[in-house]
């Protein structure tokens, strides 16, 4: 089933009420759950980013867990939802339309490649960029970094790359516990890159999936039993599913069409045509792949505001390229074979499983 983003009912709203609860800068309209919730002044609100575990995969791995106890609703994520457009979104409180962090890889004129962008690389050949972020698209501000700083709460990121980095589960758990029995009033971001990087590797339905999330679920359980004046908000960037897998370099004659590889993502493809050729190439992806993807113009993107609303990004038309082909399907489209080998479980398409999310609120008095 076909799912678009709702904006006011997703993971951007949710960054939002904790924007608003903090008295920081809006760019969203906040949650209503969310917002009775904070209302209560927990002297810790801590933010848990699980990447991967959609509301599709919970429900696969889980029956009347505590996480699916504690569960207040189901909520979207963004398009495309994949951890680049998401966490980002997550970490901001704007959509990818203001941020234009969309996917894995995107096209930069300057380099004439694909940047793999969180790793800051070259496609072509792996290549790091030095010095900072590529120019014309430099992180946004981070709400727990920068914005809640400056209005003078204690803010941490608990993650592998952050202020507090975790070695294993159970030090990311101990962690969070020290920082909570600190009676400061706070705010914790905390990130963990699973279920997401085992079901890539496993599939969704796999022994090691359901393994890594009842012990995220049994792990939050006995944190919340040890804590005190705390609320625990819990969502995951995007849910995953089990993807056939394609290559482009199978169809020499729809590459033979472009001004470079297509970028972004396997689920949520960007296209730069070569100007005589877009009748060509719009004749040969719709005969191979109609009934696996929806291809949009750029322009007909742009209008269905899959992307969110407010202020477009000053880049984003040269990221989106020529056209966009987003899954409607199981049928992924990597550039290469080795990456279409090397992956089981996939997201970042129109999938309902791909885009709902579970809104887990944990409170401990």
């Amino acid at each position: 089933m076909i799912k678009y983003p709702d904006y006011t009912n997703s993971i951007v709203n949710v960054s939002n009420s904790i924007l608003k609860h903090f008295n920081a800068e809006q760019y969203y309209p906040s949650l209503d759950e969310v917002d009775q919730i904070l209302s209560k002044d927990y002297q810790n609100v801590v933010y848990v980013v699980l990447d991967g575990l959609g509301k599709y995969n919970l429900d696969l791995a889980l029956n009347n867990s505590f996480f699916q106890k504690h569960q207040v609703k189901t909520i979207d994520s963004v398009f495309p939802p994949t951890t680049v457009a998401a966490t980002t979104a997550i970490q901001t409180g704007m959509a990818p339309l203001q941020t234009a962090w969309l996917g894995w890889t995107q096209y930069f004129e300057d380099f004439q490649d694909n940047i793999t962008v969180f790793l800051n690389r070259k496609e072509s050949d792996g290549q790091l960029i030095p010095g900072q972020r590529v120019a014309d698209l430099k992180q946004p501000t981070v709400f727990l970094e920068k914005i809640l700083t400056e209005k003078g709460y204690y803010a941490k990121s608990i993650s592998p790359f952050g202020d507090l980095p975790y070695q294993n589960l159970d030090d990311m758990f101990k962690i969070i516990k020290n920082e909570c029995d600190n009676k400061e009033k706070k705010f914790l971001y905390v990130y963990h890159n699973n279920p997401d990087s085992l079901m890539h590797e496993f599939g969704v339905q796999s022994n090691e999936v359901k393994a890594k999330i009842t012990e995220l679920n049994d792990g939050f359980e006995k944190l919340s039993s040890e804590v005190e004046n705390t609320v625990f908000i819990i969502v995951a960037d995007h849910g995953q599913i089990d993807s056939k897998n394609l290559s482009f370099e199978d169809y020499p004659e729809i590459l033979a069409c472009l001004k470079s590889k297509p970028s972004i993502e396997p689920r949520a493809i960007s296209f730069r045509v070569k100007d005589d050729c877009h009748d060509e190439f719009l004749k040969l992806f719709n005969s191979k792949f109609a009934n696996t993807f929806k291809l949009y113009s750029k322009d007909e993107f742009l209008a269905s505001n899959l992307l969110g609303n407010g202020k477009e990004h000053l880049q984003l038309h040269n990221y989106l390229g020529d056209y966009l082909a987003l899954a409607v399907s199981n049928v992924s489209i990597c550039n290469s074979k080795k990456q279409a080998e090397a992956m089981i479980g996939m997201h970042a398409g129109l999938l309902k499983e791909e885009v709902e999310v579970p809104l887990i609120i944990i409170e401990k008095d």
